[in-house]
């Protein structure tokens, strides 16, 4: 509807176009010549470009239309009026292989490109198109370039033996070119060195009270008693669905969020498997002065992180938290709901999962806006629940993504992981296995997951009898 709304088009129809990489969202528009009787066809089509421009700079990376194609008269439709849309996808999927079949680029790159075919293929990867479709001269915005897309380029970079200084601002580039002379410095050939593999984050500044390390420990075992008691007595917290919780590795919880209690209750709900769990926190809130760093990072398992920052740090950070072994609670939103209602999982919990390697555990947690909602300072006494799950390992999500390009894996991971936690919000029984899932992921959209009587499923529990016979 968003594409829709322009004077210029008269009618279009959006279509998932096979890439050879995945499959991207494709539109097929016919222009609108009587709006505007006095321009040309060029003129008209030019401002549906802008259009299109314009809405996808609002869009999340995989909401975007990437491929635009003008259709001559009128879109086929049925009896009943409806578009053929299989028509219309089979029309510009024949359109996109003839102009990959004639393309220069896809038997040899430009000679401006000589020696830089390394450099497109990180691109490439990176933004889930054929190497052939991207010259050095692609603008980053219509390859579909946001904020994990430089982040998985960066990795890519690494990957090839290129070190990107963390001074450089991949971000601000516009064009192939200008990312080339940011991440290279102009070299025509990766510089070999060795991928960095530290801790980016700090707790302490200068000046700031660091308690030695004995004195931390009994006073997080001091304050992880008085949480349990706070938790269980003070806000009556309940948990359901503990049988999931892993108890011998690490994982990622994954969890919406609406209060600052949020943290607090999947530690206690957790038991032993949240002793060492961390999570990530706004630095301009937690650790804004000297005392509350001071309480913050020697008492508790918060980790500092910039909110201003790059995406790219933000989840070095995580990443490294969970290559150490320890499990880590991610609140995909975003940002706590200013409303209590749950807004869409961003794929970076996808995208940390899959390149940490570790399986995540989705979890509903009711209660916390209502004792304690954005804005407030004290909290009311209200029953809280925390509902768990099931564990989705990191075997299971390879098999899931395999195929796909990095950001449909993100996404998929991201949307099977909201459909759980919006399930044990509504208290259905989350029923899956791989064909199924896959089968409903339709155009970047997580559809109805339907089960065969006879499918065998994985990760069933029990719900409570008010859901009975729910399935989804």
């Amino acid at each position: 509807d968003l594409y829709r709304d322009c004077p210029y088009i008269k009618e279009l129809s959006v279509v998932g176009l096979p890439d050879g990489v995945a499959e991207h969202v494709a539109c097929a528009v016919v222009p609108n010549r009587e709006h505007e009787p006095g321009l040309t066809l060029a003129d008209v089509q030019a401002k549906i470009e802008a259009h299109f421009r314009h809405v996808a700079a609002g869009l999340p990376f995989w909401k975007r239309v990437r491929t635009l194609e003008f259709w001559e008269g009128d879109l086929p439709r049925t009896t009943s009026r409806k578009v053929k849309r299989r028509e219309v996808a089979e029309e510009l999927r024949r359109r996109h292989q003839k102009v990959r079949q004639e393309s220069p680029q896809s038997k040899e790159f430009h000679s401006e490109e000589a020696g830089m075919g390394w450099f497109l293929e990180i691109v490439a990867d990176a933004c889930g198109k054929a190497p052939y479709e991207i010259t050095m001269h692609s603008r980053l915005d219509d390859l579909g370039f946001d904020s994990l897309t430089f982040n998985e380029f960066a990795a890519g970079l690494e990957a090839a033996g290129v070190h990107v200084p963390d001074g450089v601002v991949l971000t601000g580039a516009v064009d192939v070119a200008a990312l080339y002379d940011l991440a290279t410095g102009k070299r025509h050939t990766p510089e070999k060195r060795a991928p960095r593999h530290k801790d980016n984050f700090q707790h302490h500044q200068e000046g700031d009270i660091v308690l030695p390390a004995p004195v931390q420990r009994l006073g997080k075992r001091g304050l992880a008693v008085a949480q349990r008691l706070f938790y269980k007595k003070g806000l009556c917290t309940k948990v359901r669905g503990e049988s999931y919780i892993p108890q011998h590795i690490h994982f990622i919880v994954a969890a919406n969020h609406a209060s600052h209690l949020d943290m607090g209750a999947v530690k206690v709900a957790l038991g032993e498997a949240g002793r060492n769990l961390a999570s990530l926190a706004a630095a301009d809130y937690f650790f804004s002065n000297r005392w509350k760093r001071a309480y913050f990072a020697n008492l508790t398992n918060l980790v500092p992180m910039e909110r201003s920052g790059s995406v790219r740090k933000s989840m070095d950070i995580a990443e490294s938290i969970l290559r150490r072994g320890r499990s880590l609670v991610i609140f995909p939103e975003g940002t706590r709901s200013r409303t209590g209602v749950m807004a869409d999982f961003l794929p970076s919990l996808g995208y940390l999962a899959l390149r940490a390697e570790v399986g995540i555990v989705p979890a509903y947690i009711h209660g916390t806006y209502e004792a304690l909602p954005p804005g407030a300072t004290i909290p009311k006494k209200r029953d809280i629940e925390v509902r768990f799950g099931p564990f989705l390992t990191i075997d299971f999500l390879r098999e899931l993504t395999v195929g796909l390009s990095h950001q449909e894996r993100w996404r998929l991971c991201s949307a099977l992981t909201q459909r759980i936690v919006e399930n044990l919000r509504d208290g259905i029984s989350t029923r899956f296995d791989v064909a199924n899932v896959r089968a409903a992921w339709k155009d970047g959209v997580l559809g109805p997951i339907v089960i065969a009587s006879q499918s065998p499923l994985r990760n069933q529990e029990p719900v409570p009898a008010t859901a009975a016979g729910k399935q989804s």
